[in-house]
């Protein structure tokens, strides 16, 4: 691996290649983050060090802290911070609504491509405080899915934070990079790798985790009052234990952004179950693996599958197959030996209404600034 520091411009300043340690973790739903650990006399530090760029790695990384240190094997230098994409911080959202068609239950196929417009429109816009409106119903064509609304509201956010929410409903991630001095946004869909099946020979070690303490199967959800009548909705899984929750939907607005009536009854219902199914999802079961694929393994990381791919594991030996996103990839090089830590699942994604997969498989948006 051979690191390239540049100043804000991109201008490359000078070639790190005598690394001791090294950690590149990339993560779907978050901000990844870097450590590079030198000999502290192998490099001279100036003031205009901003970037790192990666030969083998589309992530740029952003140069935090440099910190000295020195123990008995020596001194040493260590510089690590953030990807490119903590630049989305800077700027803060006021207000950003995207609304679907009243009527309408069923995802965007190419929604990952308005969110990296919604990016672009973010960071194109100079002022912090950013008032956008978008309605969905204007492009493309819509695929069958579960029952969700597509109604994001953001207020007072940045933009890094709002955009892996958003990604995260969506089933995508982006990426920052840079290419000819200048950066380049790309959006990532995530891709079922059939081709990729880890087989318990195949791994170092693995912790597998099924946690059903925040299950639920069932919901009632309170409406609003029509013309003297509650409309309210229930949910009942048949055939398991019933495990209830209650959602509050009682002040819930009859009228559109038009202060118009809803039309009738059903338009509500629709609303309720809709609001039902998104929130059951905040309490499903939580299956989480953490492995480490052996050296000798017949896959190679970027080159076989990447982040954001599904893959499936079998652990023979305990009867266990799961098939699952790689939301999580750690890199170590140490002592000229290159490790690669996997985290598969959901235990790290927060309780934020997910959809269905609705994006074109394999397909990349790119847009460039």
């Amino acid at each position: 691996m051979v690191f390239t520091v540049a100043d804000k411009n991109f201008n490359a300043i000078c070639k790190l290649n005598k690394a001791i340690n090294i950690q590149w973790i990339q993560r779907w739903y978050s901000c990844g983050q870097f450590s590079i650990q030198l000999p502290a006399n192998s490099v001279v530090v100036t003031d205009d060090w901003y970037y790192l760029i990666c030969d083998e790695r589309e992530n740029v990384g952003i140069i935090q802290q440099k910190i000295y240190s020195q123990n008995l094997k020596g001194k040493f230098l260590q510089i690590s911070g953030y990807f490119m994409e903590y630049e989305l911080t800077n700027v803060i959202i006021e207000h950003y609504i995207l609304k679907k068609a009243g009527g309408l239950d069923y995802a965007f196929d190419f929604l990952h491509r308005r969110i990296g417009f919604m990016i672009e429109n973010f960071i194109s816009e100079k002022d912090p405080i950013f008032w956008y409106e978008d309605n969905l119903t204007e492009f493309g064509k819509y695929t069958n899915s579960h029952m969700q609304a597509y109604d994001f509201k953001i207020n007072h956010q940045d933009v890094m934070s709002a955009s892996y929410e958003l990604s995260k409903n969506n089933e995508t991630s982006f990426i920052y990079s840079q290419d000819d001095k200048t950066k380049k946004l790309k959006m990532l869909p995530s891709v079922e790798n059939n081709k990729v099946i880890f087989k318990e020979a195949q791994l170092e070690n693995f912790t597998v985790t099924y946690d059903d303490s925040n299950y639920k199967n069932c919901i009632k959800v309170l409406g609003p009052t029509l013309n003297g009548e509650q409309i309210n909705y229930e949910y009942i899984t048949q055939g398991e234990v019933e495990k209830w929750i209650l959602l509050d939907n009682t002040n819930m607005s009859l009228t559109d952004e038009d202060n118009e009536t809803y039309l009738d009854k059903s338009d509500i219902e629709k609303t309720l179950e809709s609001n039902a199914f998104a929130e059951l999802q905040k309490y499903e079961n939580i299956t989480n693996l953490d492995i480490k694929i052996a050296n000798t393994g017949k896959y190679v990381y970027t080159k076989d599958f990447n982040i954001g791919d599904i893959i499936t594991i079998q652990i023979e030996s305990l009867d266990i197959e799961e098939t699952r996103q790689i939301i999580e990839v750690s890199e170590v090089w140490k002592a000229n030996k290159h490790e690669v830590y996997l985290e598969l699942g959901e235990s790290r994604q927060t309780n934020i209404d997910k959809t269905k997969r609705a994006v074109a498989q394999g397909s990349i948006s790119t847009i460039k600034k």
